[in-house]
């Protein structure tokens, strides 16, 4: 347990990929202060170039972005992470040195220059239209241009403009038409010294240079493509429209032959890469599935050494593939040969049953393997870590988490391969290890009784409307001009004389940046007796919860805030229609104003929750959450049906490698019944649980008389078979 010290309960994140901003959520959850940092200008890693996820192939944006609900969708919402009290964002940066221990850190951060401001960016984009340089777009996997400003992710509620210094020709044009001067070309390099009680790696992997399987032909010919430039390809917010704009440029015919090869740069001891890239093969079913769905009559192949299904859902996956026409050819292809006179590709191999086969394809897909960072030496030299053979991070023999330098974690990619629930784990897993070894915040006290079973919850009421009588609607309009962007467009003094006309509008004014100065609203809010606001901007997602907090701190119910989207949905699209805009712009408020006089103010409920926890199964995972969770400080019931713990645990001996099964059984048995916070229920099982997260009430029957255990818990965990 490290020393309660200034710098404790601070946390240090390398890498804002998945598991970086998992791990991140995680431990700010719990109340530890994160600084969350990354290398690229915006929080997400290759995750943000991913169009979908298997084995569902539901929509890998939807995890991150707030528009379908940042409170269900919390557990990977990028947009909820930057937004957290407890995280400090460090994009664009740096770490270049370390030097403490355990709780007691030092970590120095070099900032690159900020040339665009992002408090003062209102993303009109004017900055990119008057650029005039020209560069490969890497998050598009160099298939297309970008500017030397740009928007570093084309997903607008995550994206923010950046400046390529390198490519930057200082022709200052973007400063001149920046209507907020938020762009700042003389922006000078940051250091900044962290304290922190410990660090968490998640620099994510690196992606297998294709060109050096030059027997594929990838850079030579055109039509052989990696496994992440197909995914761009596919992607709505992709470089093309589809893929025949690639293939065929000049007829544009979509391709009608597809091949996917598996293991390029795994599984291969010519180039020193013997492992398994543990992803690749579902990558390839995903995209291949992809291409069936546009097009079913296309061939598509896919030659593999062995399809690696190991996943929840992953077998079922490739059965579906198979049932959708998807050839699957056990076979490494030993090259790629193009046809004289043609673009088309043949790959000549041998069947299973010796046959030999020569198969024309229009376009062929390199499954690249991954490995680790470009930076992991440099990662081993500022952390003091161990690297194994092959350059990923060298971690713990057992738990896969710790690294050869106290108080220094890992997880994800930077390990080793893994694919993203597996990443997600290991970033929630890791989150406990940093609780179990750092104290945290102070508990909430307890309360003296507990309630009895069927008892209800006391509710705890928090008024947020002061003195403020909801009940006669008193509406305010804000309507913000946007630098512009909104005015040049909406006659916003003509809306604002309009609605001054409708009932319960007592005031309607226009402001000229809400995003730059919110605080404004307070202000404006301030003895207007205003109690129903109405905000004519940009897009709600941008700084609604910006805006949900002005409105609480201002006394207000935040039930009482309609957003509506002036910007993006009205002046945007009708630049060259002014007077239709402006009718639709005063149909929309219209709509709002309506639907606030006519809605109550919803009542804002705090509940007390018991942070007690019960783990059913006491096999290694349910030992080892049980530890996890009780050396963070919380209470817990492990409930064990046999007379012992350790699960099948108790039948091995050895690992693979040689490591005492038994003897790491014996420890955590030894630190489970050592653990204060730990209640151990053996020959005993749930019974009952009724309630709710945070209230949950079990009866656990134990021994033969069938006696009974009630606990009321706040979480329950099945760790079982």
């Amino acid at each position: 347990m490290a020393d309660e010290g200034q710098n404790v309960y601070n946390v240090l994140v390398v890498g804002g990929g998945i598991g970086g901003i998992k791990a991140a959520l995680e431990l700010a959850e719990m109340g530890y202060h994160v600084y969350l940092q990354d290398k690229a200008p915006v929080l997400g890693g290759t995750f943000l170039q991913l169009d979908k996820q298997f084995p569902t192939n539901d929509c890998g944006m939807c995890k991150i972005l707030p528009v379908f609900g940042s409170d269900v969708n919390s557990e990977t919402c990028i947009r909820r992470g930057l937004e957290h009290v407890n995280i400090t964002e460090l994009t664009n940066s740096n770490v270049v040195k370390l030097e403490g221990e355990l709780g007691k850190f030092k970590a120095t951060v070099a900032r690159n220059p900020e040339v665009v401001d992002h408090t003062k960016c209102i993303d009109c984009g004017k900055c990119v239209e008057v650029c005039p340089v020209e560069v490969e777009d890497e998050f598009n996997s160099k298939l297309s241009t970008r500017k030397a400003i740009y928007l570093a992710c084309p997903v607008a509620s995550l994206g923010r403009y950046v400046v390529d210094m390198v490519n930057c020709t200082q022709c200052k044009e973007c400063v001149k038409v920046c209507p907020t001067q938020a762009v700042d070309l003389g922006a000078k390099e940051q250091t900044e010294v962290l304290d922190v009680g410990a660090v968490v790696l998640a620099p994510g992997f690196e992606l297998f240079d294709a060109k050096l399987k030059k027997e594929y032909g990838y850079s030579e010919f055109p039509n052989v493509l990696t496994s992440l430039e197909f995914e761009r390809i596919l992607s709505g917010i992709g470089p093309y429209s589809d893929i025949r704009e690639l293939v065929r440029p000049s007829d544009k015919k979509p391709p009608k032959s597809i091949g996917f090869i598996q293991c390029v740069g795994s599984r291969d001891q010519v180039i020193g890469k013997d492992y398994c890239s543990s992803a690749c093969c579902m990558i390839s079913l995903k995209e291949a599935m992809m291409v069936k769905e546009l097009d079913h009559d296309v061939e598509v192949n896919i030659y593999f050494m062995d399809m690696r299904a190991f996943g929840k859902g992953y077998h079922l996956y490739y059965e579906q593939a198979k049932a959708m026409g998807i050839n699957f050819i056990r076979n490494r292809p030993a090259e790629i040969e193009q046809i004289e006179g043609s673009n088309n590709l043949v790959i000549e191999y041998v069947t299973e049953t010796e046959e030999p086969k020569r198969d024309e394809l229009e376009l062929v897909v390199l499954a690249v393997g991954m490995g680790p960072p470009r930076s992991a030496q440099e990662l081993s030299n500022i952390f003091n870590l161990d690297l194994d053979e092959f350059g990923f991070c060298q971690a713990s023999d057992l738990s896969r988490l710790e690294t050869s330098n106290p108080g220094i974690f890992v997880c994800g990619g930077f390990s080793g391969p893994k694919d993203i629930p597996d990443t997600v784990t290991e970033a929630i897993a890791v989150a406990g290890k940093v609780a179990g070894i750092m104290p945290g915040p102070e508990p909430v006290p307890e309360t003296d009784s507990e309630p009895e079973e069927g008892e209800e919850v006391p509710i705890i009421h928090v008024d947020m409307t002061g003195e403020i009588d909801e009940n006669e609607p008193r509406i305010g309009i804000f309507i913000c001009d946007c630098g512009g962007e909104i005015g040049k467009v909406i006659d916003i003094e003509k809306i604002i004389n309009d609605v001054h006309e409708l009932e319960g509008v007592v005031v309607a004014e226009k402001v000229d940046y809400l995003c730059i100065n919110p605080e404004s609203l307070k202000t404006k809010l301030s003895g207007s007796k205003v109690n129903r606001v109405i905000l004519g901007a940009c897009a709600a997602y941008n700084y609604g919860t910006t805006f949900n907090k002005i409105i609480m701190d201002s006394g207000l119910n935040p039930s009482m805030l309609e957003i509506v989207n002036l910007r993006e949905q009205l002046a945007w699209i009708h630049r060259e229609q002014p007077e239709q805009a402006t009718a639709r712009a005063m149909s929309q408020l219209e709509i709002a104003i309506d639907k606030l006089w006519h809605q109550d103010p919803l009542e804002v409920k705090a509940q007390e929750i018991n942070t007690d926890i019960l783990v059913l199964g006491g096999g290694l995972a349910g030992i080892t959450a049980t530890l996890t969770a009780a050396k963070a400080g919380n209470k817990v019931q492990l409930v064990e049906k046999s007379d012992k713990l350790g699960g099948h645990l108790q039948d091995l001996y050895r690992t693979l490698d040689g490591k005492d099964v038994q003897k790491l059984l014996n420890d955590l048995i030894t630190e489970i019944e050592a653990n204060e916070n730990i209640t151990l229920h053996l020959n005993s099982e749930l019974k009952n649980i009724t309630g709710s997260f945070g209230n949950f009430y079990s009866v656990v029957a134990s021994g033969e008389d069938e006696q009974t255990v009630a606990e009321v818990i706040g979480n329950c965990y099945l760790c079982g078979v």
